[in-house]
């Protein structure tokens, strides 16, 4: 949870550039690069049909609904759905904000790995480096 939250505030920071450390396009003003920033709903229904597994993707984890079951003391169908509203409101709300913090920057020339775009500084590195420590360490609890 920690590199997810940490990625939305840095994109928040980018955005917002309250220094030199946080600067996404120099002096040009947002979106960066004269990028335009058109609102999705605007796209057809095919490209929104086309990015609909990708928001699917990021909200499964019913593969570990049993072993937060086994965790949760007294478990009863309520308390089981307050965790599942929980993660997956806190999942809405990170992905939201890094999707439109993101494209709020670099508009529809944002790229789908939203980090290459940002410049290449000591914070950029650090969230790459988190995000390798996550794939190595997740990867063997999905098996």
């Amino acid at each position: 949870i920690f590199i997810v939250l940490w990625t939305v505030v840095l994109l928040v920071l980018f955005f917002f550039r309250p220094g030199e450390l946080f600067e996404p396009c120099g002096q040009d003003p947002i979106p960066c690069e004269g990028a335009k920033f058109a609102p999705v709903g605007g796209a057809s229904a095919v490209t929104l049909i086309k990015a609909f597994p990708v928001f699917i993707f990021g909200f499964t984890c019913q593969q570990n609904v049993f072993s937060v079951c086994n965790e949760v003391r007294n478990t009863t169908r309520r308390r089981m759905d307050h965790v599942i509203v929980t993660a997956y409101s806190l999942a809405f709300i990170c992905f939201t904000g890094a999707a439109f913090f993101g494209y709020a920057t670099y508009g529809d020339r944002v790229d789908s790995n939203v980090l290459k775009h940002y410049p290449q500084n000591n914070v950029v590195h650090a969230t790459r480096l988190l995000y390798c420590f996550v794939a190595v360490f997740s990867f063997p609890l999905q098996i």
